[in-house]
């Protein structure tokens, strides 16, 4: 018995041997065909082709030719007074305007249809300033207007930001916590606004602070089931309904070393607010 192990155990050493010796050899085979390959001429003047980085002529510093919406509507539609420009280079005084309409689709809404706005300025030894608005309807019913800008003075003196938002905006909302389920949803809806601003000054260079207001407003608030009848969603008992307010002053504290924040080449931006919201200016809770 024990000769016969023996006889077993050597039978599958060597044949593991024979298909180590033989992978190795399939293994150098394979490369020296790749080797021969390589050497032979079509593919010689097939790596020639490819752009050699060691050259003069390839200078990786050397910016590469990019194109926007606008040179692709120029290019189409040449007969459009639509001029090039470009917003890293913007000069001083100069200004464009940017009006393009979207179609898309996102989870919260489903098809939408939008019309963008945007200008974008530069004031004198000034960053780049933009005001950017929206109009969106959605295939949920929803409404959605926005308008965003950044403006900054001559010398970067001064900065005024602004978030605004007007919306009625129905939705399909499921609570909150881990045991929510899809066969509990809860319809809400509601109008909403939203009125951020807020102005800052130079403290030293690339900081600013400064003062503002913030009001968030929700009012027309529904929510229901199915059935149509008011009902909680996770804890509160009584539903959501009615209309809730949260406003006060804020205080703003911003670090920003870019120049151009429509199209940044780098930079830092660092953006603290500390906002409360009072009874004395409308706010349900403070």
């Amino acid at each position: 018995m024990v000769q016969s192990y023996t006889l077993a155990a050597i039978s599958s050493y060597y044949f593991s041997l024979s298909i180590f010796h033989l992978m190795r050899a399939l293994a150098i085979f394979i490369t020296g065909s790749l080797f021969v390959n390589l050497l032979s001429p079509s593919n010689q003047a097939y790596c020639q082709s490819i752009t050699d980085t060691t050259s003069k002529s390839f200078d990786p510093r050397k910016p590469r030719p990019e194109k926007d919406v606008a040179d692709v509507v120029r290019k189409w539609f040449p007969g459009l007074p639509i001029s090039p420009h470009d917003s890293t280079s913007f000069l001083d005084g100069k200004r464009f305007v940017l009006v393009l309409p979207q179609v898309g689709y996102t989870l919260q809404t489903r098809g939408l249809i939008a019309l963008v706005i945007n200008t974008a300025f530069r004031q004198p030894r000034a960053n780049l300033s933009s005001i950017t608005g929206n109009i969106q309807y959605t295939q949920n019913k929803q409404v959605i207007f926005t308008t965003n800008s950044s403006v900054w003075s001559s010398d970067n003196r001064i900065v005024w930001n602004n978030d605004w938002r007007l919306m009625h905006y129905p939705q399909a909302t499921y609570g909150l916590g881990m045991y929510t389920s899809t066969d509990r949803v809860i319809n809400m809806d509601y109008a909403y606004l939203r009125l951020y601003q807020n102005i800052l000054r130079r403290l030293s260079r690339n900081l600013y602070g400064g003062f503002g207001y913030g009001l968030d407003l929700h009012w027309n608030i529904d929510s229901y089931n199915s059935h149509r009848e008011i009902t909680r969603i996770s804890r509160y008992a009584a539903g959501v309904q009615g209309r809730s307010i949260s406003s006060g002053p804020t205080i703003n504290l911003l670090y920003d070393n870019r120049q151009n924040a429509l199209n940044p080449n780098g930079g830092l931006y660092i953006n603290a607010v500390f906002r409360a919201n009072t009874r004395l200016l409308g706010s349900d809770e403070t």
